[in-house]
Order: structure tokens, then sequence, then C-alpha cells
């Protein structure tokens, strides 16, 4: 008689490494296999993530006194890693100085899991090592102090093609209309940010159903990858390159459609035209 060993179940420090992206390669196929075969380990997971214990309550009245300066440097010391250069992650975030902001810093000090990568389950492979992955956390950030408000009192008009042209130009995409009109979701804004000396557009959009939602493109981002998925702070996150820019679809909308949106951006910008030298479109 032949018997098989049921895989032991991971255990919450396997499972808090999973989401840190600290695991090896073959433990972090494992455990991805393990949640997408147990319902319960996957809920189990998906508590860890959005973080069990109530952090936020906890800290409110220590926020409430705190400077924000000094909450500001305390958060860029955290974000800080040994191998990259002073200043890297937060130029999106020191733009929006806000409450929320602080209440952030309080929540990765405490050690919640909101801006934990955790790549899909349903992908063929999984790597804890990206070496783009600072600037989706930025942006990531960034959007998290969005709200339905926030993008439905723009008007539109005369002011966000021009935006939109600015954006194109130091993209150096011929930046349409057409080009980044997406199904069902209404553009809203269209921001020039920088990330650590890099043009970052990003594009707000608001989606009727499910709120804010972003496309974000870069530049000097080598190679073609495929469109992978993850989850940071609550915002489902589908990413890829292409043409020497990275590219990234965030919101809450759900991750199939966030997928079907990306496969119809990533087919218009492989066919779009580069902005000619001199050309303005404002």
């Amino acid at each position: 008689m032949t018997m098989t060993t049921k895989p032991a179940m991971p255990s919450d420090a396997e499972l808090v490494a999973y989401l840190d992206g600290e695991l090896s390669p073959a433990d972090s196929v494992r455990i991805a296999q393990s949640v997408a075969a147990d319902p319960k380990l996957g809920a189990r997971l998906d508590l860890m993530m959005k973080g069990a214990r109530p952090f936020r309550q906890a800290f409110e009245p220590l926020l409430a006194q705190a400077p924000a300066d000094r909450l500001d440097s305390m958060l860029d010391a955290v974000l800080q890693r040994p191998a990259q250069p002073a200043g890297r992650v937060m130029s999106l975030v020191r733009q929006h100085r806000l409450a929320a902001v602080a209440a952030s810093f309080a929540l990765m000090v405490a050690g919640s899991s909101l801006d934990r990568l955790v790549v899909s389950p349903l992908l063929a492979t999984v790597s804890p090592v990206d070496a783009q992955a600072d600037w989706r956390r930025a942006v990531a950030q960034y959007l998290s102090l969005y709200t339905t408000e926030t993008l439905s009192i723009i008007p539109a008009g005369t002011a966000q093609r021009r935006e939109l042209a600015s954006l194109g130009q130091k993209l150096g995409l011929d930046m349409t209309d057409t080009l980044v009109s997406l199904p069902d979701l209404t553009l809203k804004r269209s921001e020039m940010l920088d990330y650590d000396g890099r043009p970052l557009g990003f594009m707000a959009y608001l989606d009727p159903v499910a709120g804010p939602l972003a496309l974000c493109i870069m530049t000097g981002v080598a190679g073609d990858t495929m469109p992978r998925v993850e989850h940071r702070r609550g915002l489902g996150v589908v990413y890829w390159s292409q043409h020497n820019r990275g590219f990234m679809l965030i919101g809450h909308a759900g991750d199939a459609r966030l997928q079907a949106l990306a496969a119809t951006v990533a087919d218009r910008f492989a066919a779009a035209a580069p902005l000619r030298q001199g050309e303005d479109r404002g």
C-alpha cells in the first residue's frame, strides 16, 4: 500500500516571509500553490495582508501629536535600503505630506502588511527579487491618497489636453486622447512626476464602480517583460515593460479587469508613434 504525505501547512513565519518576498523561488512557488489549493490558507494569508491587529487605532494618539516633518524624515529612513542611494523611493510621497502619509508610516513601523508584495498564485513563476518594485510601491502609496471625490470634482476640458500633451513631451510619445482612453473609465488627471531622476507619467481615471484607477509609464526600464499581477496597499497591480518603458495599471477594479485593460494598453502603446523632435501637441 502506497501512502502519500500531505504537505505541511505553512507556518505564520513562512507566510510572513512569503509576503515580504524573502523566500527562495522554490519555497515561494510551494507557498503559492498551497494558497491556491487551500481556501482556508488563502483566507489566513489575506488576513495577514490586511493586518489582523488594530495598529491604526493604537497609533492615532501618537500621530495626532507628531510633527509632519519629523514623520517624513522617519518615513524616509524606514524606506531606505542599504543598497540604494540616499533620497530614493519616496519622491512621489513627498509631494503630498498629508495625514495619510503619517498613518502609512505608523503602520509600516508596526509591521503591518499593507504594502507587502504578493505575486498572484495563478502565475507560472514567482520571483521575490524585482529591481523595479520600488517605483510601483511609491505609486501605490500615492494612489492610496486618492478618493472618488478627489477625481469627481475635476472637470473635463482643454486643461486636460494640455496636461496630456506635456506628459507626452517628457515620455517621448504622441499622447493622443485615443491612445489613453480606456473602456468605461474617465481620464481625470495627467501628471508628470519624477522618480529617482526619471520621468514618470501618472494618469488618473475614475471608474464609476471601483473608484480611482491609474495608468503609469516610467522611462528608462530596460527589457521587455510580460504582464504580471501583484497587490499593494489593497490595490490590484498589473505591470510590464516594453520599448524601454515600464507600465503599470493599479486600482480596485479587480485582477481580471485590470489584466484586460493592461492587454489593451500594451497593444496600443506597442504601435504608438514616438513624438517627433520639436513637435508640440499642446
